[in-house]
């Protein structure tokens, strides 16, 4: 009877080390096919089969596993996936940091919260959305689209106004540090200034880096800024160090997507 029980326990133990080396593998698959939250949802689940069995798991597998979940957590920057039907053009933040505002080749602009909670959904461009950008005031949003027009709406979705700006694809649009004057650039080589009104003011030249790791912008004021994005400085975590790295950057992800499962959320969150 003892000796039933043994097996029966080394069977299980096998099966649960079998599962642990293949979440491993297949959280090192999704991490070279740039699937970020599906390797770290995935290194997570490994991370939590390997505190159900310890100290009984061999050394080699532990170190296995905080190995692959280091990788996905220092190589995930994604927090979140929000969706349109079509691909997506264009994102920007609210100068507060709390609504994120997507645009769509679908000819949709969404509103998001940072949790990834739809918030609105304009409809008016009759082509593909190419750019989309808040005032510094963060009451009003402009969009640029291929049906030559730049419109004006307000956070509840309104249409303010539109601004007929060419005949060919409005490729950008941005506003001023003051909010008081948009910058527009379109496939026909032109960029002009207009009033909050709607009035054409002047035209411009702007531009961006080539290299694609900054992003540089200039006009009549006589300055230039530039954008980059800095490094996360790599440090060596234990396992539960990395566990809850892993759910703070999950945590938005596992809160809100409709795929998430029971299981998967109380990874990080329990019962």
């Amino acid at each position: 009877m003892i000796t039933q029980a043994v097996l029966a326990y080394q069977q299980t133990q096998k099966a649960q080390l079998r599962e642990i080396q293949a979440l491993n593998s297949l959280s090192d698959n999704f991490l070279l096919s740039h699937k970020q939250l599906e390797a770290l949802l995935t290194s997570l689940k490994a991370g939590r089969e390997v505190q159900k069995i310890t100290p009984g798991i061999p050394s080699n597998i532990q170190s296995q596993t905080a190995t692959i979940l280091q990788k996905a957590v220092y190589g995930t920057q994604e927090r979140h996936r929000l969706t349109h039907n079509s691909w997506v053009s264009s994102v920007s933040f609210s100068p507060d940091g709390q609504i994120l505002a997507s645009a769509s080749s679908d000819n949709t602009i969404k509103l998001w919260s940072r949790d990834g909670k739809l918030l609105a959904n304009f409809i008016d461009h009759s082509r593909s959305i190419n750019s989309v950008s808040f005032s510094p005031e963060g009451d009003t949003i402009a969009s640029a689209s291929d049906d030559g027009t730049v419109k004006l709406w307000s956070l509840d979705g309104r249409l303010l106004s539109t601004l007929p700006v060419s005949m060919r694809e409005v490729l950008d649009v941005t506003f001023s540090p003051d909010g008081q004057t948009m910058a527009s650039a379109s496939a026909d080589g032109r960029v002009k200034l207009w009033s909050r009104e709607g009035n054409l003011l002047r035209n411009i030249q702007v531009s961006f880096s080539p290299d694609g790791k900054m992003l540089v912008s200039g006009g009549e004021d006589a300055t230039i800024k530039v954008w980059k994005l800095e490094e996360i400085e790599l440090q060596t975590l234990n396992l539960d160090q990395l566990l809850d790295h892993a759910c703070d950057r999950l945590g938005d992800y596992l809160k809100t997507s409709p795929d998430i499962t029971t299981e998967e959320y109380q990874l990080c969150f329990g019962d």
